[in-house]
């Protein structure tokens, strides 16, 4: 599992070619709203919930990552978590 760093300021994932989306949610079972930012580059889908844990959308049955994620990695934007 990957967290953005605290640090790390979110505009630097737009100069790496992400687009911005934010939502608001309901979660019935808790009746709560919650908000969460997604980034989006070609079809890859970085969601950043309040925890700032990154998840993509990829092949559960492989993990095979994106080279998008290897560009985080990279920039050094992510660091290793655990749930």
């Amino acid at each position: 599992m990957l967290k953005l760093k605290d640090n790390v300021d979110l505009k630097k994932l737009e100069k790496l070619g992400y687009t911005r989306h934010e939502y608001d949610t309901e979660l019935s079972f808790e009746n709560k709203k919650s908000k969460f930012i997604a980034y989006t580059r070609g079809d890859t889908v970085i969601i950043l919930n309040d925890d700032r844990y990154v998840e993509e959308n990829c092949e559960e049955s492989t993990w095979n990552y994106s080279d998008d994620i290897y560009d985080l990695v990279k920039a050094d934007l992510v660091e290793k978590a655990e749930y």
